[in-house]
């Protein structure tokens, strides 16, 4: 690890030593400087404002060194911070769902089989053809394209391509439909520059079940004009291959990221299709829950660009009542809310990568959840009786096995919960010590220690467990009660649950009427609860029993057990962790960074790039706010300094939840991208917001510097929007406005 960051660090070294000021970017200077000048005003600002005023006794404070205490109020909810929050969310997902792509993209797909798995096309007459656009469906492989003037001698359309691993050249065929083609619209290559007449056209699909969305056809008119072949009549005279020819008015004039698949998508996108189809995935490397939520916008609005982006983006609009939350919670300050919101919320990455069908926003999304849960839970005071800590305990486990179902950096992030879950914890185990609560503090220890491994253990590995349904379902497999004990089938689960129901009730009114003699009733709500939980459990652990005793040959085949399910889900894992440990150790990939990259956004990612095209360029990139990235880590040594200094736990939580977001990743070798750096801007922001309250409380005359910085990040991103988003810019544009560093792909 060691001589691999020498390497890289000599590369870009390097490129300093071949610096030329006269081909170098000036504006890129410009920008750079502007941008690390006002970071340090704005910072030293800060330290002179955080000092003791001059004439007061505040001093004396600050060379106290007071205890760690998690006896902080949490801020509450008030109805201006309603109308805030909303008002953010709705202008923050009024432009998300703005730049979403097209929601209409080909439905019905011609499917190669077994042993039909060419198509044979008769376009009546001869055609001048002059090229081929085409849509591709589910299925990698290639397509043997061959044209015909008269049915029986046959051209095939192929061309030459360097072999990038070899350097020799090779032969492809005209009609690719390679992993990284999957719903988008390609063109065929013709073997000649010029139009061929043609009346027959012959495609034979290298492997069954390849799909086929589209094919349009262009030749040139008597005029040399090019115009789209009419297949009315070919519909009619070939209604098998209707599906090639039904949705002709969708073609695009170009194909573009808003119209087909771009980066990961090619996976993700595909796999979420591939669950409602009960297709056996192809994206394996990731757990499959990220997967199971894009594919509820796909079962929406179809598998077009909206669809598949839908749940991202909406996902990305909830992140921002979410933190307006948490933020509250932390400070109680309505004004620091609404400003770290924003920068939080139009920050670069956050939305490229929610506006993209991968998993990561879900990950982030979770983590957010699991921090805002776990802040409530560690600030619930000590003396907070066991029953008030369970529902955001609860929730924060929730959270956190919807997380890691979704991606493993949600297992990162639960590394800085238990930190911070331990440090209560005892913390509390010395106040109660204090006030003479030992005993009652025990009790209280082995009930939070019993509900966690409820709620971070059991609970999780079920969300987890079921997540790989989709992958035990293949073909339309369903679950196998017949399998149950005693053979009673799916009639064993509601008497099941009854018995786990109603027998608590008796223990319960026993207690009841031991503690309280002259009372028989109790809490009914309190009552019901406990027995609904007790119901569950035991209906659990009946299925558990049943199908891990079951004996072999008791589903049918097209059915399966818990067993299966457990088995398909650890099998996976022990592939996943040989993929990201150590089949990927070696590769290489242009846009590949390091984690200390991350830190000042050395290497970003291009997602889609167009080239320029009439003078303009559309390209997409995760990369980070250079206002959020650079002020984070100054207003992260803020908080660190700050914590040692008086022991602050916003400040305490804060720099956990970062850490635990960057540290799994400085021992990984495998390659790694800017886009991992996205869960840590949840904490650069709110360290941008601890700032932000110290200046408002500390030095209420200078707020307006508060305003100046959030306005200046929310107007860069609103800059570099283009990339971002994918919006066409200049040549002028690209080099001299967005390409903040040499090392930026724009």
């Amino acid at each position: 690890m060691w001589q691999q960051f020498v390497n890289e660090l000599n590369g870009i070294l390097d490129g300093f030593r071949r610096f030329n000021p006269r081909s170098f970017n000036w504006p890129v200077l410009v920008w750079s400087a502007a941008l690390v000048i006002f970071v340090c005003v704005f910072f030293s600002w800060y330290r002179r404002d955080m000092r003791p005023r001059r004439g007061s006794l505040e001093w004396i404070g600050a060379l106290e060194r007071p205890k760690l205490s998690f006896l902080k109020p949490v801020g509450r909810m008030a109805r201006l911070d309603v109308l805030c929050a909303l008002a953010l969310t709705l202008a923050y997902g009024a432009l998300a769902f703005a730049f979403t792509g097209d929601t209409k993209a080909p439905q019905s797909f011609w499917r190669a089989g077994d042993t039909a798995n060419v198509f044979l096309l008769d376009l009546g007459e001869v055609k001048h053809l002059d090229t081929f656009m085409y849509y591709t469906g589910l299925m990698d492989g290639s397509w043997t394209l061959e044209l015909s003037e008269d049915g029986e001698n046959w051209r095939t359309q192929s061309y030459q391509e360097t072999d990038q691993s070899t350097g020799g050249e090779i032969t492809k065929s005209g009609m690719t439909q390679a992993w990284s083609e999957l719903f988008k619209w390609r063109y065929a290559r013709l073997e000649a520059d010029h139009t061929l007449p043609t009346r027959y056209i012959r495609a034979s699909a290298s492997r069954a079940e390849m799909e086929l969305g589209e094919l349009i056809l262009v030749e040139q008119d008597d005029e040399g004009r090019r115009v789209t072949v009419k297949t009315e009549d070919l519909r009619q005279r070939q209604p098998e291959y209707g599906a090639l020819f039904d949705e002709q008015t969708l073609v695009p004039r170009t194909p573009t990221q808003n119209n087909g698949t771009i980066f990961d998508e090619i996976y993700h996108a595909r796999t979420a299709y591939e669950y409602i189809q009960n297709v056996r995935p192809t994206e394996t490397t990731h757990p499959p829950l990220g997967k199971g939520i894009i594919s509820l916008g796909i079962q929406i609005f179809g598998m077009t660009p909206f669809g598949w982006r839908f749940m991202g983006i909406l996902f990305g609009v909830l992140m921002v009542p979410v933190f307006y939350v948490l933020v509250k919670n932390i400070f109680g300050n309505t004004a620091v809310a609404i400003c770290g919101t924003a920068v939080f919320a139009f920050e670069n990455m956050h939305f490229t990568q929610t506006h993209l069908a991968t998993i990561d926003t879900y990950g982030v999304f979770f983590t957010l959840l699991m921090y805002l849960f776990m802040y409530r839970y560690i600030c619930s005071g000590y003396e907070t009786p066991f029953r008030k800590t369970l529902l955001p305990l609860a929730l924060c486990g929730l959270s956190f096995g919807f997380g890691a179902a979704s991606k493993w950096t949600g297992i990162y992030a639960a590394l800085g919960l238990v930190a911070l879950y331990v440090v209560y914890l005892v913390l509390r185990g010395r106040h109660q010590a204090a006030a003479g609560q030992r005993r009652a503090y025990v009790v209280f220890l082995a009930k939070t220690l019993a509900a966690s491994l409820v709620f971070f253990v059991v609970l999780p590995l079920v969300i987890y467990t079921a997540s790989y349904i989709p992958y035990v379902s293949v073909g339309g497999k369903t679950f196998a009660f017949g399998a149950l004990l005693f053979g009673w089938g799916s009639a064993a689960l509601p008497i099941v649950f009854l018995l786990g129901f109603v027998l608590p009730l008796p223990v319960l009114l026993f207690i009841r009427r031991r503690e309280h003699p002259g009372e028989t009733a109790f809490s009914p709500a309190w009552a019901m609860t406990f027995s609904a939980g007790s119901g569950l459990l035991l209906l659990l652990l009946f299925l558990l029993a049943s199908h891990f005793t079951a004996p072999a040959g008791s589903a049918g085949e097209n059915q399966y057990t818990l067993k299966t399910l457990w088995d398909t889900m650890w099998n996976n894992q022990k592939a996943m962790l040989d993929y990201h440990g150590r089949s990927v150790l070696g590769n290489t990939h242009p846009y590949e960074s390091r984690w200390w990259m991350w830190l000042f956004d050395i290497r970003p990612i291009l997602y889609y790039d167009s080239g320029y095209q009439d003078g303009l360029r559309t390209a997409i990139g995760a990369f980070t706010n250079p206002l959020v990235t650079v002020g984070g880590l100054a207003a992260l040594g803020a908080v660190l300094m700050d914590f040692f200094r008086r022991r602050s736990l916003p400040a305490l939580f804060i720099f956990v939840g970062y850490m635990a977001q960057l540290v799994p990743w400085i021992p990984v070798e495998r390659i790694t991208f800017a886009y991992h750096y996205f869960p840590a801007m949840i904490f650069l922001a709110l360290a941008l917001c601890y700032v932000f309250n110290n200046i408002w409380q500390r030095r209420p005359e200078h707020r307006r510097r508060v305003y100046l910085f959030a306005g200046l990040c929310v107007g860069l991103f609103v800059l570099l929007l283009p990339p971002i988003v994918g919006i066409p810019m200049p040549q002028w544009y690209s080099q001299y406005v967005v390409k903040w560093l040499p090392t930026w792909p724009f």
